[in-house]
């Protein structure tokens, strides 16, 4: 497989988290009503329209103009940074280049938003114990956890677990 192949499927796969965010987002205000509530699955799993500014680890909980233009700014930095990273990454590192174009595309559709429309929808609602437990996520956002959980896997379990058997085996030479 060539490096370019790799690099393409990389690119086609932000692509499709940027689309499936936007249509999930479309088609979630086109079907629910504000401030109403859909069960899915009763007491774990609901849909509710939730319009939000970024709080990246409540550092501006109060939001004026100027920090929500930096963190799309940074959206931006990120989702392009990441794009870099994945077309210079070698095609059989598939693992790595699914969970950049995971975080990419998540980020590409984020920094949209913010810039389009000054706030981010969400509208998967996760529940505890029947409760509301304050955690709503859209498509992008899922696929930009699954994308950062697929890079520590790699740079915490399988890196080193390959640097061991390279070790191994040059002083097995």
């Amino acid at each position: 497989m060539t490096k370019q192949f790799g690099q393409l499927r990389g690119i086609w796969l932000i692509v499709l988290v940027f689309a499936l965010d936007q249509l999930t987002k479309h088609l979630a205000v086109a079907n629910l009503n504000p401030n109403e509530l859909v069960d899915i699955i009763p007491g774990f799993f609901a849909l509710k329209l939730d319009y939000g500014k970024p709080l990246v680890f409540s550092f501006f909980f109060e939001l004026n103009d100027w920090h929500l233009w930096f963190i799309t700014a940074m959206q931006c930095v990120i989702a392009v940074g990441v794009l870099i990273w994945l077309v210079t990454m070698q095609a059989h590192r598939t693992w790595m280049i699914v969970a950049a174009a995971l975080v990419s595309g998540a980020a590409f559709s984020s920094f949209y938003d913010l810039a389009v429309q000054g706030e981010i929808l969400s509208f998967f609602v996760v529940k505890w114990q029947g409760h509301w437990a304050g955690i709503v996520f859209s498509f992008g956002e899922i696929a930009l956890l699954i994308g950062a959980l697929m890079m520590a896997v790699e740079w915490f379990w399988k890196e080193p677990k390959r640097a061991k058997e390279a070790k191994h085996e040059l002083n097995n030479v």
